[in-house]
């Protein structure tokens, strides 16, 4: 895996996409792309890919050694859901990422942090996140989610896209492949 300042450089470049004055920024801010699901998670996938993680198990390994699994199935209370991606160390994931479309409030909406933590509990992971890359949210999972629960209970982090930059290393500490 690259060392967290060469992945920094990655995404910078990576990052630079959203100046101000770039077309593709002003879309994104302006929620015009046709395909906006398929953009965002590129944006996510590029994202954990600068935080080391496989996405595209380039290292050709057996599926059920994959790093990173897309829709995994996980038992949430007796019913089978399917996390966006679950992050994993061999056979055990480490944390869930839920990947919500834009528009959705990350900061504020309570059901897709509710969802999250379900996961999370259920797997009895220690963290996960929930983001649409404009927003990120992390969610301590070791508490048991309630419906009635608001969006900001259990949270433990929040980033706005233009802050990733200079946290790059918090993001990198906790949640990096190495």
């Amino acid at each position: 895996m690259g060392r967290p300042d060469h992945n920094h450089d990655v995404f910078l470049a990576r990052q630079s996409f959203f100046d101000f004055g770039h077309p593709a920024g002003i879309a994104f801010r302006q929620h015009e792309f046709i395909e906006l699901r398929a953009f965002f998670e590129l944006l996510i996938d590029h994202l954990f890919e600068a935080l080391g993680w496989d996405l595209r198990n380039t290292a050709q390994v057996a599926p059920q050694y994959r790093e990173v699994v897309t829709e995994d199935s996980l038992d949430v209370e007796g019913q089978q859901r399917a996390p966006d991606y679950a992050f994993r160390v061999g056979t055990t994931p480490k944390f869930y990422v839920e990947a919500k479309k834009c528009g959705v409030n990350i900061n504020a909406a309570y059901a897709p942090a509710y969802q999250l933590r379900r996961y999370g509990w259920s797997a009895k992971v220690a963290l996960s996140i929930l983001t649409d890359f404009e927003e990120l949210g992390v969610y301590d999972c070791a508490l048991r989610p309630r419906s009635s629960d608001k969006a900001s209970h259990a949270r433990i982090q929040y980033y706005r896209f233009e802050e990733y930059p200079d946290r790059w290393r918090e993001l990198w500490d906790v949640f990096s492949r190495e």
